[in-house]
């Protein structure tokens, strides 16, 4: 995530002194304003939900299958979420 970031403080200084700073502060609000429209489009409202609701919102109807127990304390086990441990071994 820190890659868009670390783009920008490099990009900044040259487009700021090679096409002018009315350009460079036009082409960065065009970025931001597509950034919120893609992030209001596409991201779920999580005011109000509980953690399972927002799990179940970017899981989808699959998080009924790879939810917790309630009485697990939260965690689940890798074998449960994907089938197998990631090296093909058993998990103890």
């Amino acid at each position: 995530m820190h890659g868009p970031g670390l783009l920008d403080v490099f990009f900044f200084p040259y487009a700021f002194n090679q096409i002018g700073k009315a350009v460079t502060f036009g082409f960065l609000a065009a970025m931001a304003l597509a950034q919120a429209a893609v992030t209001w489009r596409w991201v779920p409202e999580t005011k109000n939900k509980t953690l399972e609701e927002i799990e179940r919102a970017w899981v989808g109807e699959e998080a009924g299958e790879t939810a917790a127990p309630a009485n697990s304390g939260g965690l689940v086990s890798c074998e449960r979420l994907f089938g197998s441990h990631p090296q093909g071994s058993e998990i103890p």
